[in-house]
């Protein structure tokens, strides 16, 4: 594991805490991170907290993760993610998912993202 991205499983959930300044190459790894861990735990729902990241460009990174949501996996999970209630990102993230055929939706409360998480499929 590296020193930005932390990979758990609780109670069928993976949980992947994002921390530091994220490039490219470190969101494409706890997305590929996070594919493996659902599949080693028969998990289809992921928490993605970036509480404690920070991000440059995260536009164009939120676009080509989309595009390549099929490819990587993400559209087979339930995706909820987990930021600080003034972050800009959470909204534009999940309208982005949501657009792409993404069944994610974003948080500022750990236990609104996990009652979502572990509710009924939408």
């Amino acid at each position: 594991m590296d020193r930005h991205t932390q990979v758990s499983v609780e109670d069928g959930i993976v949980r992947v805490t994002i921390m530091g300044e994220v490039r490219p190459s470190h969101s494409s790894d706890a997305i590929s991170k996070a594919a493996r861990a659902a599949q080693d735990a028969g998990s289809k729902l992921l928490l993605f907290d970036i509480t404690h990241a920070q991000y440059r460009e995260y536009h164009a990174l939120a676009l080509s993760h989309a595009r390549d949501a099929y490819r990587t996996g993400m559209v087979k999970f339930r995706i909820a993610i987990l930021g600080k209630a003034d972050d800009a990102k959470l909204p534009y993230f999940e309208n982005v998912a949501i657009n792409r055929g993404i069944r994610a939706r974003s948080f500022t409360k750990e236990r609104d993202a996990l009652k979502w998480l572990k509710g009924p499929a939408p």
